[in-house]
């Protein structure tokens, strides 16, 4: 199974809902006619995560207004040659500004099996999209060592999260795609959007900045802050 994203950019005059809405219509649809397709997962800025807006951290500008990501039932090598990506392909150029596409390994620390949503409705919450590049003062398996052997259970004491997905990009299959090593998918509860306490799953501001702290002092350790990017979207999951 490879995992297939799609950072996508809308045309400016429309509106993130109807970008969202445009998404949810088609791409669904399309899975279905491809007979390698497997499962689909759409990340949108749309209107329901608004509010969690000051925690977006900006260093590749612009960022994406969405993310489609598709697991399709071919191997890496072939990706370039899929009949079934590029009908995918053929649909994202009729209904976005720009895209880009990177294939990806997926592991899941944290399964969501709190809050599972019905196909085609919203997740709980939202889920915190990450784009990572790798510092230059790191090997690959360093960096894979911090922060997968490390970090990650840092991250899930640290923080109130009910998913927690890692993607190491192995590819780009686009030829303008820019450098990108990792995407992290984290999805929250509702109230992290505007709460730090709820980010961070604290009842006080000690357990704040305890909790702040370590998770800081493990990322510092395998992410150039300088390189990050950092979007609050709201989920969608499909099958065929």
């Amino acid at each position: 199974m490879q995992k297939v994203i799609f950072p996508l950019w809308k045309h400016s005059s429309l509106a993130s809902d109807d970008f969202r809405d445009t998404l949810i219509e088609l791409f669904p649809a399309k899975m279905v006619q491809c007979s390698s397709a497997k499962r689909l997962r759409i990340t949108v800025v749309d209107s329901d995560v608004a509010i969690a807006a000051p925690k977006r951290i900006e260093s590749c500008q612009p960022l994406p207004d969405a993310v489609i990501s598709i697991y399709l039932d071919v191997g890496v090598n072939s990706l370039s040659s899929s009949d079934d990506l590029a009908l995918f392909e053929c649909a994202l150029q009729a209904c976005t500004h720009r895209y880009t596409c990177y294939g990806v390994s997926e592991s899941q620390p944290l399964p969501n099996l709190a809050h599972v949503s019905a196909p085609g409705q919203r997740t709980y919450g939202f889920c915190q999209v990450v784009f990572l590049q790798r510092p230059e003062r790191l090997t690959k398996a360093q960096w894979l060592e911090l922060w997968q052997g490390q970090h990650t259970q840092v991250a899930i004491d640290t923080q109130d999260t009910f998913a927690y997905r890692q993607n190491i990009i192995d590819t780009s299959v686009s030829p303008d795609a820019p450098l990108l090593h990792a995407m992290i998918e984290e999805n929250f509860p509702p109230q992290a959007m505007t709460s730090d306490l709820a980010f961070y799953g604290v009842s006080n501001q000690t357990q704040l900045d305890e909790n702040m702290a370590a998770m800081m002092k493990s990322c510092a350790r395998f992410i150039d802050f300088d390189k990050i990017d950092v979007i609050p979207m709201s989920e969608y999951l499909f099958q065929p």
